[in-house]
């Protein structure tokens, strides 16, 4: 419950973002300390791939990890009775096209 009001409070006063180099690497390693408890209370593995060096972003990292907490958790959620969560990372070639 405390997790839902500090979240309500969090959206209806949205703080400056900080945006800065970051390793997305990093970030996400960050995320899953975070949330290890639960994946271990839920007995989920998380499966790990992609590009160990990634190259840094522009971002905010407080932003970037909420959102990826926000979307494990989803998982966890969606898997009451365990299971894997697969992690990946890695650059994607895209290319700008006008419309």
């Amino acid at each position: 419950m405390q997790d839902v009001i500090r979240q309500t409070l969090q959206f209806a006063k949205p703080e400056s973002l900080r945006f800065s180099s970051i390793s997305l690497k990093d970030i996400m390693d960050h995320a899953l300390v975070l949330i290890h408890h639960k994946l271990e209370e839920h007995k989920i593995t998380v499966i790990r791939d992609g590009d160990e060096e990634l190259e840094q972003v522009w971002a905010d990292p407080q932003s970037v990890t909420q959102i990826l907490v926000n979307l494990m958790m989803n998982a966890i959620d969606a898997m009451p009775h365990g299971g894997n969560l697969d992690v990946e990372t890695k650059k994607i070639e895209q290319k700008l096209r006008e419309l």
